[in-house]
């Protein structure tokens, strides 16, 4: 889904930050997730980004709509293909 979002001040959407690799979308408490697939990437040597989507994130959702757009809760994450599908 489509939710806009901002970083380093600058208006993005969810779908700017697929296409290069797989991503990690973690929920407002979702750093423990983010840290896994930091670590899975290098040990695993695929690339993986992962950001936590909140207020005060990695990418931020001033609106709030992030975890209900995408089905999940504070402490949840997806995984998104390089083509845009939830894996």
């Amino acid at each position: 889904p489509h939710v806009p979002l901002a970083r380093n001040g600058e208006s993005m959407s969810t779908h700017d930050v697929f296409g290069r690799g797989f991503v990690l979308l973690a929920g407002s408490h979702g750093r423990p997730w983010c840290r896994a697939a930091d670590e899975l990437g290098s040990s695993m040597g695929v690339p993986l980004d992962a950001y936590r989507v909140a207020v005060d994130g990695d990418l931020i959702d001033g609106d709030m709509r992030f975890e209900e757009a995408f089905g999940i809760g504070p402490d949840g994450a997806v995984v998104v293909r390089p083509d845009g599908v939830i894996g």
